[in-house]
């Protein structure tokens, strides 16, 4: 089942205006929870992953922490365009 971000998947084109720098030092991210939507924020330059992922009011307890598709501890700093992403850990035989 594809993350959905309103009414459009991760498979298609996203919004060129998304795509653009917001102005004074910050940069625009998309973050999720899978199973579950996708959204856009905005932070500030220089701010780590985990730090951004507590403001935003996400937990990592429990989660396998994803950036751009590669497994990240939190501790790198944000990047214009990246996609966070928060799997839940399933426990299993």
């Amino acid at each position: 089942m594809p993350v959905e971000e309103g009414t459009e998947t991760l498979a298609q084109k996203p919004n060129p205006e998304e795509q653009k720098l917001p102005e004074g030092g910050m940069q625009r991210v998309r973050v999720g929870v899978v199973p579950g939507r996708l959204v856009s924020r905005e932070v500030a330059e220089g701010t780590t992953v985990a730090a951004f992922l507590v403001a935003a009011g996400f937990r990592m307890q429990g989660y396998e922490l994803r950036v751009n598709g590669r497994k990240v501890d939190g501790s790198q700093p944000v990047e214009d365009g990246d996609n966070i992403m928060l799997f839940e850990n399933i426990d299993g035989n």
